[in-house]
């Protein structure tokens, strides 16, 4: 079994505690908006079945945290392809000024 240093653990936790106590984001929001940061800075288009594989929780899962992160204005939705012209087949996520804030 791996061995975590409990201080490092605690001050993980202490962060997310104030980042959901300031935003009111729910755990499975808060997984799902780093999910999208993640595959951002990868240079790759978050989209939401790659999000539900990445983050471990089901697609409605998704669909229904990015609902909230989009009315919330952390997260924005469009329907791109991988050519960047408009294809309503595929849904892309994509952060905004307002979540790249808070993980700089």
């Amino acid at each position: 079994m791996k061995t975590y240093e409990k201080e490092t653990v605690a001050d993980l936790i202490r962060q997310i505690d104030e980042i959901r106590n300031e935003t009111s984001l729910t755990f499975s929001q808060l997984r799902v908006l780093i999910g999208i940061l993640t595959v951002e800075e990868d240079g790759d288009l978050a989209k939401p079945g790659r999000l539900a594989r990445q983050v471990g929780v089901s697609a409605p899962a998704v669909t229904s945290a990015c609902d909230n992160l989009v009315r919330r204005g952390f997260v924005a939705r469009s329907q791109r392809g991988m050519s960047g012209l408009e294809d309503r087949r595929e849904v892309v996520l994509t952060t905004t000024e307002k979540s790249r804030v808070l993980f700089r």
